[in-house]
């Protein structure tokens, strides 16, 4: 007999609360009419299984098959359900699985417990798939969306309700991959809760954290621009997606602890903004995101703010993309690049009165002003790594500060173009101990800034990965 314990949060961190011997008996889900071969609604099935799960306490297994649903699913108190996959997010030569009969080393994707979603097509704000209350489970299930595709006449693709959303203590989701939602997950009331292993292609949203007065952890999530539908390219759906979508928000949070997040090719990365339930605040431990329009956006956040630490970002005019992933996809190039975009990598808005801190980043790719700087608050960068930067002119700086406090501490500014803009609006701007290329050049009119300490260091940098265009040109490549 194994012995059972179950996680606790609490503002402390996590406790482990003896519940007694691992249970005995699971329910199957088949035991109450679910047949698993995709052919007919199974939300009526899993509902009764789920509430007789948690009045006895029992979980629900659900062995490997293609359940269809029609409707969503309420997880009472305690209940838990468990699918066939152990790692539910394999991805062959670092891509998401574009279709369920994707074969690889594994098999097929969709051999496991796989959830097909057929219900609130066309409806953003109706009823969540699943709901998830107190101290509910969630593990090893690929939930995919049929339905999902580009509608020509609205230019946007389909719209569903979110696919999981969490609305109590204590909840755990964990190894589930989640296939083409519009969006993925979001956290609406979640003190304690633990999500961790997660993949996805959500197209809109991938994660949103709010409500979250207690601290919550979010450990191995990775979401990716879905630009194939079904393993065909849709590049309507990835240029929407790299100028319109968020791989992650974070609204009214207390410490939020994350760690291992990635997201590919949205407009923003992750967006920290003010709800009705409060502003963010927390640490943030070796994250990141690739072809993103903005990588980090600050719109407000607590006075004690946000630190992020050994995270990379990396991002790109909206919509670029390089000449070999065009023709990978038979795409033309030139309707993906929008030479105005303004690619930043960090932009903190004007009402954002906390502190922003980063520590031991590297930032690059093809930025205009690598970072934008307003509002009261203060934001600092130690020890990070910064990269092609300026504009299709090479005149942008790579700090244009209109407001705040800005302190850049034994950074290395790997490119030969502007290093500051400070306007005269600015509280202060303190540069010391860095290593530059080039010339050092600043922009300061209202003497708002010290600058102090700073090295010249010319390095020899390879090519960029693609190249950008100037207004009205055409986008060159630096790969063969």
């Amino acid at each position: 007999m194994s012995i059972f314990f179950k996680t606790i949060g609490f503002a402390g961190g996590f406790a482990w609360a003896f519940l007694g011997a691992e249970p005995a008996a699971w329910l199957d889900v088949r035991d109450f009419g679910a047949r698993g071969d995709g052919s007919a609604d199974e939300t009526a099935a899993f509902q009764s299984a789920l509430d007789e799960a948690s009045r006895a306490g029992a979980p629900v297994r659900v062995p490997p098959g293609r359940y269809r649903f029609d409707g969503g699913l309420r997880f009472p108190e305690n209940a838990q359900l468990h699918g066939s996959w152990q790692h539910a997010g394999y991805y062959p030569g670092g891509q998401l699985p574009e279709s369920l009969e994707q074969e690889g080393p594994r098999g097929q994707w969709g051999k496991g417990t796989v959830f097909l979603v057929h219900g609130g097509e066309g409806d953003a704000e109706g009823r969540p798939f699943i709901t998830l209350g107190d101290n509910a489970e969630l593990r090893g299930v690929v939930i995919a969306y049929p339905g999902m595709a580009w509608d020509a006449e609205r230019r946007a693709p389909t719209a569903f309700p979110w696919t999981i959303v969490l609305k109590g203590d204590g909840i755990l989701v964990e190894n589930v991959a989640v296939q083409s939602a519009f969006r993925a997950i979001r956290i609406q009331k979640g003190p304690g809760h633990l999500l961790r292993n997660i993949w996805g292609t959500p197209v809109e949203t991938g994660l949103f954290v709010d409500g979250t007065h207690e601290i919550g952890r979010l450990e191995n999530i990775h979401f990716k621009n879905p630009r194939r539908l079904g393993g065909k390219a849709v590049p309507e759906m990835w240029l929407w997606a790299s100028q319109n979508a968020t791989g992650f928000v974070f609204g009214g949070t207390d410490w939020q602890y994350a760690s291992n997040l990635f997201c590919w090719g949205y407009g923003t990365g992750y967006l920290f903004t003010s709800t009705p339930d409060g502003d963010p605040n927390g640490q943030f431990a070796g994250i990141g995101c690739d072809r993103a329009h903005r990588a980090v956006v600050v719109e407000n956040c607590k006075p004690w703010g946000l630190s992020i630490a050994n995270g990379e970002f990396v991002v790109g005019p909206q919509g670029a993309i390089s000449g070999r992933a065009a023709r990978r996809e038979g795409l033309d190039k030139t309707r993906f690049l929008a030479a105005d975009s303004d690619p930043a990598w960090v932009v903190t808005g004007a009402r954002n009165a906390g502190s922003v801190r980063f520590s031991n980043c590297a930032f690059w790719g093809e930025a205009d002003a690598g970072a934008r700087i307003d509002g009261p608050g203060n934001v600092l960068f130690s020890g990070c790594f910064f990269r092609r930067w300026g504009g299709p002119e090479g005149k942008r700086a790579a700090f244009e500060v209109a407001g705040g406090a800005l302190q850049v501490i034994g950074c290395q500014f790997n490119t030969d173009a502007p290093q500051f803009a400070v306007g005269r609006k600015a509280l202060g701007v303190l540069a010391t101990g860095n290593f530059h290329n080039g010339e050092w050049r600043v922009s300061d009119p209202g003497k708002r800034g010290i600058f102090r300490d700073n090295v010249r260091v010319d390095y020899k940098a390879p090519e960029p990965f693609f190249k950008r265009a100037k207004p009205g040109g055409r986008q060159r490549d630096a790969d063969p």
